[in-house]
């Protein structure tokens, strides 16, 4: 059974929207070597689109030196933003010093 064309085209493009932004590029300062690390969990709203990623480093990191920040999802935050449909997308950021 072959299926419509119409509904292979709206899966693919389903596929690439979900495996898309899943992960930012982390900045990393090569002048240190990476130490303890810190998540916690960020609201974002309407698939990510509203919400405030600014982070303090200074709250984590007791010198002020970070190696690495970095932004993304895991398992809790995808099936978080999965049962809300994108409503409530939360992301991980990663903190290393």
């Amino acid at each position: 059974m072959r299926m419509p064309r119409s509904l292979l085209l709206l899966l693919v493009s389903g596929l690439a929207l979900l495996s898309s932004g899943c992960f930012t590029t982390p900045l990393q300062d090569p002048r240190y070597l990476p130490g303890e690390e810190h998540d916690e969990w960020r609201s974002f709203f309407l698939w990510g689109l509203v919400g405030e990623a600014e982070v303090n480093v200074r709250e984590f990191c007791p010198n002020g030196e970070v190696y690495e920040v970095a932004m993304g999802t895991n398992g809790g935050t995808w099936l978080v933003s999965s049962v809300t449909v994108g409503i409530y997308s939360p992301q991980k950021i990663y903190v290393t010093w």
